[in-house]
């Protein structure tokens, strides 16, 4: 049952408090903010996802405008609910007047916010507006196309670039003890068995290694390993309040009780989706290829390869796939090519090589458009005149 929340007095406060111009404003608002949301928690059973929801809608609805960054750290130690998820389906049916009033609210909670980004300057140029809260990204690839590589490269960057990045990395593939030595590879430029080899002997570069990556995540980037179900993912997401989830990869989230792989990636998608209406976090989602996908991938073909196709596709908001291309010069490592296959916010077909350094699988930043070798032919003929058709008049009747 969808809860109801009168927001009108804890807004007459805030607005109260803006008027008053007191010094320290922010602190006071920020106060009332958080006890709002814990009476919310504690005596009117919203979850915590529902309740930080709230807080934005007051926080974009009243100045000082504060940081998101603010709003979950104020929440996040509070935290002991579990979530549910939300049915959609008994909402009203909204008219176009309620459409925009919904939209415009929402643009309010956006508000000052920076979008997340690839930090691969010529993709995010070419993806156009950034990843805004409530999309959803899919890296589709093969096995080895370094899918997790660019996810921990984004993961890294929009936490150590933006401080209102809270991020969660649900790795289901790799444990995050796993994780956690190819993160010490990436700073350090070198292989994970050198890595392995330096935390035995305790050496010095990778303590300072350990100490410079926790001082860059700032208590911002967490981790979760596997097994786990949609259910625990809701756990999780309601212990650390994210606004940027990554999913290592999608199959790997287990449905109890669903023993087909289809039916169970179906539900496993509808709930990410419910997540993504509540908490308008950012979603990026890892997924294999089909096996059938593979070979299409490598020879040029691009378009619809996720495992699930469709049920993963209608999801995405952006779909990036990824395949390991042969090098133009015998000797050199293979090259990623990166090819966005779906972009509702700008153009899509287009590939590029992503440059990346392959003893560490550090992502660079550095990228180039590709031209490709075959020309795409087009499925149809030429327009066809009218006077062309085969049941026609002939000219003159």
């Amino acid at each position: 049952m969808k809860k109801f929340y009168d927001k009108s007095k804890a807004l007459g406060v805030l607005r109260n408090l803006e008027a008053a111009g007191l010094e320290g404003a922010a602190e006071m608002k920020l106060e009332i903010l958080r006890s709002e949301a814990e009476s919310l928690i504690l005596q009117e059973g919203f979850t915590p996802l529902e309740a930080l929801k709230i807080m934005r809608e007051l926080n974009g609805a009243s100045a000082p405008s504060l940081p998101d960054a603010d709003l979950t750290e104020a929440l996040a130690g509070f935290m002991e609910s579990r979530l549910k998820g939300m049915d959609r389906g008994g909402e009203l049916p909204k008219n176009a007047g309620a459409m925009f009033r919904a939209a415009e609210d929402e643009l309010s909670m956006q508000r000052g916010v920076e979008p997340v980004r690839l930090h691969v300057p010529v993709l995010d140029d070419a993806l156009g507006s950034g990843l805004y809260p409530g999309f959803v990204c899919g890296l589709v690839g093969h096995e080895g196309s370094l899918k997790s590589s660019l996810a921990l490269h984004l993961a890294e960057k929009n936490v150590w670039e933006n401080p209102s990045v809270r991020c969660l990395f649900c790795s289901l593939d790799m444990t995050p003890e796993m994780l956690a030595f190819r993160r010490i590879s990436r700073y350090l430029n070198c292989h994970e068995a050198t890595v392995r080899e330096m935390a035995s002997a305790g050496s010095p570069d990778y303590l300072d290694a350990k100490k410079g990556i926790e001082r860059l995540d700032d208590g911002r980037l967490f981790f979760a390993g596997g097994p786990m179900t949609l259910t625990g993912l809701v756990d999780q997401m309601g212990l650390v309040l994210p606004n940027l989830v990554i999913i290592d990869y999608i199959t790997l989230l287990e449905v109890p009780g669903e023993q087909d792989q289809f039916k169970a990636l179906k539900k496993a998608i509808d709930g990410i989706r419910e997540l993504r209406d509540q908490t308008k976090a950012v979603f990026v989602i890892l997924s294999q290829m089909s096996r059938s996908s593979k070979v299409a991938a490598k020879s040029g073909q691009t378009g619809s390869h996720a495992f699930g196709g469709s049920i993963v596709e209608h999801l995405l908001d952006v779909e990036l796939e990824l395949v390991l291309d042969e090098p133009e010069e015998e000797g050199e490592q293979k090259r990623l090519i990166t090819t966005i296959s779906k972009n509702r916010f700008g153009p899509s077909g287009i590939s590029y090589e992503v440059e990346y350094q392959g003893t560490a699988k550090r992502i660079t930043g550095k990228s180039w458009r590709l031209k490709r070798e075959k020309k795409p032919k087009p499925a149809f003929g030429s327009r066809v005149q009218f006077w062309d058709l085969p049941d026609a008049p002939r000219k003159g009747e």
